[in-house]
């Protein structure tokens, strides 16, 4: 019997340790203070930050780090701002001209969006296109570009254009 309440106590502590998450966030008074602590937090530098993106009332950070993409957001609360990354680094190798994927990631609030993003890997290449949308900016020198959007964008309708 003692052995049983052990081991139901023992897993009541694992579930109240997996719910909790473990997730800690650190709060700053300022949504450009959270950026900056956020990049040096990931390890990824100062000048790491390729821009930021307001969509839909949220706040988005692309950034190259090891020769990957990440993406990140900003937490809001009444505690102030908090960097809050729920998605792996995107690289990209090979010979390829250009690659390109498509994603979601998710903010803090647990508002999703898709992301199509890539790297041009040929300097002929001079500005990348999705049908039905401006041209996106190519980040020198990582060559990473990324769209934010909503709906559904087919990898097929991004295109390269040589110049």
């Amino acid at each position: 019997m003692k052995r049983l309440l052990i081991a139901v106590l023992m897993c009541s502590v694992m579930i109240m340790a997996a719910c909790s998450g473990g997730e800690s966030l650190t709060w700053y008074e300022t949504k450009e203070e959270a950026i900056q602590e956020g990049v040096i937090s990931e390890g990824a530098g100062g000048y790491a930050v390729l821009s930021v993106e307001e969509y839909d009332g949220e706040t988005f950070i692309f950034y190259e780090y090891n020769d990957a993409l990440g993406v990140a957001s900003i937490a809001e609360s009444d505690k102030g701002y908090a960097w809050y990354r729920s998605s792996a680094y995107y690289g990209f190798e090979g010979d390829s001209p250009i690659h390109t994927i498509g994603f979601e990631t998710e903010t803090y609030s647990r508002f999703e969006v898709a992301v199509i993003a890539g790297t041009v890997n040929d300097s002929a290449i001079t500005s990348v296109h999705v049908a039905g949308r401006e041209p996106l900016d190519i980040h020198s020198p990582s060559g990473f570009f990324y769209l934010i959007h909503d709906g559904t964008v087919e990898l097929t309708e991004v295109e390269a254009v040589e110049g």
